[in-house]
Order: structure tokens, then C-alpha cells, then sequence
């Protein structure tokens, strides 16, 4: 009877040994796509308008400007770097999707010149679309994979942030 008990205690172990190499192995390599590349693309012609309209305007006023859409729109193409991490545009509603937030971040870009001499609409449309954009991916693409598979209790590599 003994001896089973401690046969019995040793398998429950190395179960438990199991799903603990199983949970910790580290995620699958993911390669980073020509649409995400371009995406970085559109996000330096971003930085490059900011840049652009610092070298015309050297005040202390331009260089705020400058600050504030630098910080809002690098927030954004923080979320999406993440997002992009965590769901790869694999399938093609996720693709058309970082397509859109990539155009989105190119209307961002075109209004930079004119967002404080003008009404800054367009900067205003092209961040909500940002946003909106970005919500529907991290909605549409299941932002948090394996979160089904953890609540069962099963440990899936992709799951681990």
C-alpha cells in the first residue's frame, strides 16, 4: 500500500514538473512581416514631419507642440508595437486591420504641418481612427491568446505576457 502511495505521489509529480517546463518554455519565434516594417516606414515619415516642423519653428511654443503630438502619437505606435508582439497579422482580418491603423498613423503624419496653424481637425480624425482602429485589432484579433486554454487550466506558451 506504501508503495503505491509514493508511486502515485511521484507521477502527480512529474506532472506537475510537466506543466511547469510546459508553461515556462519560451513563446514560438515570431518573424516580423513586411506590413509591420512598413508600418515602422509610415511611423519614421511621422517622426520626420515632426522633425520638419521643429527645424521651422524654434521656439519654445514649437518645440511644445512638437512634444505633445510626439508623446500622443508614439503612445499609439506603442500600443500597436505591443499589439503587433502579442497577435501577428497572420490572418487576413488582423492585416487589413494594421493596414487601416497604418493609414490612419499616414493622416496623423500629412496633418502635422497644420495642426496648430489650421483647426487640427484632420490630426484629430486620424488619431480617433488610430485609436478606433487599434481597439477593433486588439478585439478582433484576441489580443490575449490561450485566455480560454488558462482558465481550464491549461498552460499555453503564446498566454505568458
Amino acid at each position: 500500500m506504501g508503495h503505491d502511495a509514493a508511486r502515485r505521489g511521484r507521477a502527480v509529480g512529474l506532472a506537475a514538473a510537466a506543466r511547469h517546463v510546459i508553461a515556462t518554455r519560451p513563446a514560438e519565434e515570431h518573424r516580423v512581416s513586411t506590413t509591420e516594417l512598413f508600418f515602422d516606414l509610415v511611423f519614421v515619415f511621422t517622426l520626420t514631419q515632426l522633425t520638419a516642423q521643429l527645424a521651422s519653428g524654434r521656439s519654445f511654443e514649437s518645440v511644445a507642440q512638437v512634444v505633445l503630438i510626439f508623446v500622443v502619437l508614439f503612445w499609439m505606435y506603442g500600443g500597436y508595437a505591443w499589439l503587433a508582439n502579442q497577435v501577428p497579422p497572420d490572418t487576413t482580418s488582423c492585416w487589413v486591420l494594421l493596414i487601416l491603423g497604418m493609414g490612419a498613423f499616414l493622416v496623423c503624419a500629412t496633418a502635422i504641418p497644420t495642426t496648430f496653424s489650421g483647426s487640427g481637425t484632420a490630426l484629430g480624425i486620424g488619431y480617433l481612427a488610430v485609436v478606433l482602429v487599434h481597439g477593433a485589432t486588439r478585439g478582433r484579433c484576441d489580443a490575449w491568446p490561450g485566455e480560454a486554454d488558462r482558465a481550464e487550466g491549461v498552460p499555453t506558451p503564446r498566454a505568458q505576457l
